[in-house]
């Protein structure tokens, strides 16, 4: 599946839960994450949209360990199994 099939699956399913989402674009960083979102709560949670099998680039992965070295919450997803499964978890974690 094509990874904006993937992202527009999952940003549908994470509005139908009340999170908002936001498309994270840096043109001075092409390395940033492809969305932000936003929990009722107020959590953030960061996600980088990749096709199955697909890996990061060696700068997203620089970005990526930077954010994580941070305690910034970061997912890559790779399917809408994959994206419902970290919405719900994220929501699970950081609403209670």
């Amino acid at each position: 599946m094509l990874e904006k099939t993937i992202e527009r699956h999952i940003v549908t399913y994470a509005k139908n839960k009340g999170i908002i989402s936001y498309k994270f674009s840096c043109p001075a960083n092409r390395s940033v994450p492809d969305r932000i979102f936003i929990y009722p709560c107020g959590t953030i949670i960061f996600v980088e949209f990749k096709s199955k099998g697909k890996q990061l680039s060696k700068l997203q992965q620089f970005t990526f360990d930077k954010f994580k070295e941070m305690s910034c919450n970061i997912y890559i997803i790779d399917s809408v199994e994959n994206g419902k499964f970290v919405i719900d978890h994220a929501s699970n974690i950081f609403n209670t």
